[in-house]
């Protein structure tokens, strides 16, 4: 009598061997192939959790203040708040990549967002209630422009961010700070400026000093 011990058939010629043999070498591939796959996506995740995690809000600055300030302007007109000025506390150059108004309330449009440079002719314009406005100077876009280190001379006035803005329909708005992501060197950075504006549309700008209901 056989006695079974529970293992596959030792294959008795070449051909079984050779199938045998080609079988076990797919089931290895299958297997490597799965724990790389396993392995390409913890890596993946890994490295979008410290891009995520590893920004910090890095050397840019407003410097020891930041305020809110608030006027009235008319419906369907073209403003801009332009309060916040930028500076660089690190010794290399910081390159700005985006500048958003932080969760801005419906029916506010945000039309765009500039920097104004060093050589603008005031260190900032707080608000216009009519778009373009030939106070404030040096505009160029968001996206590529440099923040010098304040100890440098084009550096020591900063950047003038610029939010430009309409609304169709009378009421009052706000925008409660400024996001602003950048770049020192290789790392990037984010930081959350808390300063805040409080724009009144309304048909009667006689009134601009009272409560704007919407």
């Amino acid at each position: 009598m056989t006695t079974s011990t529970g293992h596959p058939p030792v294959p008795r010629t070449h051909a079984q061997f050779a199938i045998a043999s080609r079988r076990a070498t797919r089931r290895l591939l299958l297997r490597t192939a799965a724990a790389l796959a396993l392995l390409g996506a913890a890596a993946l995740l890994g490295w979008f959790a410290f891009i995520t995690f590893s920004r910090t809000a890095g050397p840019v600055t407003t410097g020891p203040w930041t305020t809110t300030i608030g006027f009235s302007m008319a419906p369907g007109q073209t403003g801009a708040w332009g309060d916040t000025v930028l500076y660089n506390d690190s010794d290399t150059d910081a390159v700005l990549q985006h500048i958003r108004p932080v969760d801005p309330p419906p029916g506010l449009e945000i039309v765009d967002v500039l920097v104004g440079g060093p050589d603008r002719r005031y260190a900032s314009v707080g608000s216009s209630s009519s778009w373009p406005d030939k106070s404030v100077t040096d505009l160029r876009p968001v996206n590529g422009a440099t923040i010098a280190p304040v100890t440098s001379p084009t550096g020591e006035r900063g950047i003038q961010a610029v939010v430009v803005f309409r609304a169709a329909r009378p009421g009052r708005y706000a925008l409660d700070g400024l996001q602003v992501d950048y770049r020192v060197g290789r790392r990037d950075h984010r930081r959350v400026i808390d300063a805040g504006l409080r724009v009144c549309f309304r048909t009667r700008i006689t009134e601009q000093n009272r409560y704007c209901d919407r």
